[in-house]
């Protein structure tokens, strides 16, 4: 009987993960890149969530850029000098980055590797929760058709839901006008954003904060019952006593985790920003 084959594992480093478990299945992070002031920096190498979010108070108008495929190539390489000959990588969203696409092109530069894409359509700490599930059950089987299947079903149950206290960078990004900004903050117009089919879309707005911190835990009950739950936030205590406060009043009882949301979507959301990240028990339209 052949030996089970053994996989490798990329992360890319929005897909976020505990180091514990990065030690333990011997998981490589392939950073993307925060651009501020035209200085690149490798996303949770060189700058941490909470450094990149106080920036962001600070005034910088950060971008990102997705690893190169040459970025990959070198991983791929210290890959192949540890014996392996399949790698699994997962990947923020193909909507919001070209990360995979870079993934893929790597391949073709790379002999003796076999590379296996995972566009896990979403990001942050959550994804990172179900990607290690996928590592988890890859670890029992061969059978790629069956990761496939496991990794559709858990990254199909997954829903994110936004709320984003200033308006500034979704000005600064073309999400709205300067205009509707300028409205909205007389108003205290708060967005409100779904990733939904790996993009970022803006389903509705509430007046005040805790209006819209609330639509949010409301607006999931649609989706429920949860199988995992994470409080996503931009490092602001204001933004996580608002999170856990609405949540705790909307769920009691429910068990969640908090996490920082990654620099991507920073980038669009500005640094003061909270997410309620579920993975239901049922698939969801």
């Amino acid at each position: 009987m052949n030996a089970m084959k053994k996989f490798a594992y990329i992360f890319d480093s929005t897909i976020r993960i505990d180091q514990a478990d990065i030690d333990a299945y011997n998981i490589f992070i392939q950073p993307l890149y925060v651009i501020i002031d035209g200085k690149p920096y490798r996303d949770t190498i060189d700058i941490t969530a909470e450094d990149f979010y106080q920036k962001l108070k600070d005034g910088a108008e950060p971008t990102t850029s997705q690893p190169s495929a040459g970025d990959f190539v070198e991983t791929y390489e210290k890959i192949k000098a540890q014996g392996y000959t399949d790698v699994l990588v997962f990947t923020i969203s193909a909507k919001l980055s070209g990360t995979a696409q870079a993934a893929k092109s790597a391949e073709s530069l790379t002999d003796g590797l076999t590379v296996h894409i995972f566009d896990t359509g979403t990001t942050s700490y959550l994804a990172g929760l179900c990607a290690f599930d996928v590592v988890k059950f890859a670890e029992t089987t061969d059978d790629l058709d069956a990761i496939h299947a496991f990794a559709d079903d858990i990254f199909g149950r997954i829903d994110i839901r936004f709320y984003v206290d200033s308006l500034e960078a979704l000005k600064r990004g073309g999400r709205i006008s300067s205009f509707q900004a300028a409205i909205g903050s007389l108003l205290q117009i708060k967005p409100m954003i779904r990733l939904v089919d790996g993009e970022l879309d803006n389903y509705s707005k509430e007046r005040t904060s805790k209006k819209a911190v609330k639509a949010v835990m409301e607006d999931m009950r649609s989706v429920g019952p949860f199988e995992k739950v994470i409080l996503l936030h931009s490092t602001d205590p204001g933004i996580i006593e608002a999170l856990t406060t609405a949540f705790e009043a909307a769920y009691p009882g429910v068990e969640y985790q908090l996490a920082p949301l990654c620099t991507v979507i920073g980038v669009h959301t500005g640094p003061y920003v909270g997410a309620l990240a579920v993975v239901t028990k049922d698939k969801h339209e």
